[in-house]
């Protein structure tokens, strides 16, 4: 998002997450709506579902590195190519670039991919719960904001979205590490915050 702003690309780039949330809340209103027998809105709901999962699908998913990206538009609006970073690398590598596992789109093959870069140390899984960038890559840093911390929103959307799927030992470890982690620093600071440094893992803001 930083490199968006940075580069001046606001206009011609879309983030992933954004399309993943709003996959979910369709869902979740096509849920209100069956039951409230509104069968018409039942029916547009799935219309956008069907289209955005699609769009993610076909433009946004890089088998390379295992996660979706933020995809590049020409000047007409049509999407010509994920956004990288000056290394070549996806520029969206981690808890961001997974987030169609957390509405519920993937493919099997795309939900095996995240599911391997969650569960791995050398990629999200840190000590004190899953970091928001990929540890791997070229732009991973020990200091950031977003960047280098565990953000507690996340560790809720991925428990919840393991728990959803069946995969109630890695929810229940996501939880428990969290949980941990926020009462060591509680213990210690009496602070409640809502994002910890992986380095550190201590509790870094709000």
């Amino acid at each position: 998002q930083v490199h968006i702003h940075q580069a001046g690309l606001e206009a011609s780039a879309t983030p992933v997450i954004s399309t993943a949330h709003a996959v979910r809340i369709a869902k979740m209103l096509q849920m209100a709506a069956r039951e409230g027998g509104a069968a018409q809105d039942v029916d547009e709901y799935q219309v956008d579902i069907d289209a955005w999962s699609a769009a993610l699908n076909r433009y946004s998913w890089d088998a390379g590195s295992g996660y979706f990206s933020y995809v590049l538009h020409d000047a007409a609006g049509e999407p010509q190519s994920i956004l990288r970073h000056a290394g070549g690398q996806n520029f969206d590598m981690g808890l961001d670039g997974a987030s169609p596992f957390f509405a519920g789109i993937c493919s099997p093959e795309q939900e095996q991919a995240i599911m391997e870069r969650l569960s791995s140390a050398e990629h999200l899984w840190t000590k004190i719960g899953l970091t928001t960038v990929d540890q791997s890559a070229d732009y991973y840093k020990l200091d950031g904001y977003w960047n280098g911390a565990v953000w507690f929103p996340q560790q809720w959307f991925y428990w919840k979205a393991l728990l959803d799927q069946g995969r109630a030992g890695f929810a229940a470890q996501i939880a428990r590490t969290a949980l941990d982690t926020w009462k060591n620093e509680v213990d210690t600071s009496y602070n409640c915050f809502e994002h910890f440094i992986v380095q550190s893992g201590r509790g870094a803001g709000w």
